[in-house]
């Protein structure tokens, strides 16, 4: 059995499952199609990508404009992720707010986003291996990056692992975060709504 929890964002649902934990290991409903399509109204998905990060990478925020927009769920099969949806769609009375949602390989839970939304996470543990299904393939043409960092947006990251580990970033993270150059050269909130 798997519970929709709908987060602050509408559209934006956790899927929660029920573990089934005995001597030998466990089993997990991952997802049931038809019940989910019925639950986000999402479209089938055509792809799925699989990234890996070692602890302090910190990956978005991404997305893809116009008809090639994508709808994702995602999921952390190895370690846990602090993972954040931001939304972009104009007319909504959220625009350019967030939500944060930890991934747990052991709880196994998923986040459903919804088309355009941009997309981000943190690795909190050593190790993680990401999944994510999407609804349209990825189109390097149509894609775009907002700075994590972007001041009007205002994520708290620093917090959020302070929240989710009950650490100092400092302890966990010495070096600070790892980002690749795209990210660290993201654009900024403003753009998008000037760009789009």
């Amino acid at each position: 059995m798997i519970t929709y929890k709908q987060t602050i964002l509408p559209g934006v649902i956790e899927l929660v499952p029920e573990v089934i934990n005995d001597s030998r290991g466990s089993f997990t409903e991952v997802l049931h199609f038809d019940e989910f399509f019925a639950q986000t109204n999402c479209q089938p998905f055509v792809q799925e990508n699989e990234s890996t990060s070692v602890g302090g990478v910190l990956r978005g925020l991404h997305l893809q404009k116009d008809i090639a927009s994508q709808a994702k769920l995602v999921r952390c099969t190895q370690g846990k992720v602090i993972d954040v949806a931001v939304d972009l769609r104009e007319e909504s009375d959220s625009f350019g707010k967030w939500v944060a949602v930890l991934l747990d390989s052991e709880l196994k839970n998923q986040l459903y986003i919804p088309h355009q939304f941009a997309h981000g996470f943190l690795v909190i543990s050593p190790f993680a291996s990401f999944t994510y299904k999407v609804d349209n393939p990825y189109n390097p043409d149509e894609e775009f990056c907002i700075s994590p960092f972007d001041a009007q947006i205002s994520i708290p990251w620093q917090q959020l692992v302070e929240q989710y580990t009950g650490k100092p970033i400092e302890t966990l993270f010495p070096n600070g975060f790892i980002l690749s150059e795209k990210d660290l050269n993201g654009h900024t909130l403003n753009d998008y709504v000037t760009i789009i």
